[in-house]
């Protein structure tokens, strides 16, 4: 894998629950909230559309500014139908993703 330089600081979690630990902690910790997510549909223990539910519940000042990026490697139109009817969503992209695809990300 190429790598690209994308961000300063990225949180890697394999499942939408530790993910909502590790922003829950951060909260905690007055840490600062995540600028993007990029989201995958299918995880482990909740799938992308939950964990969202979910990470909306959290302090209203630590995800205003966040924006999310699904990420599928699924073509199902019901799925790319919810993602452009929620305002934190601002992409919906299909996987495998290019390096390309990654540079011309702008959110």
């Amino acid at each position: 894998m190429e790598k690209v330089d994308f961000a300063e600081e990225i949180s890697v979690h394999l499942s939408g629950k530790s993910a909502l630990d590790y922003f829950k902690k951060l909260i905690e910790t007055s840490g600062s909230p995540p600028e993007l997510i990029f989201l995958d549909i299918r995880m482990p223990e909740m799938n992308g559309f939950e964990f969202l539910e979910e990470y909306k519940k959290l302090d209203t000042n630590f995800i205003s500014a966040t924006k999310v990026i699904i990420l599928s490697s699924s073509l199902d139109i019901n799925d790319q139908k919810k993602a452009s009817e929620d305002p934190f969503i601002v992409r919906f992209l299909n996987k495998p993703l290019s390096k390309e695809t990654l540079l011309e990300i702008n959110y």
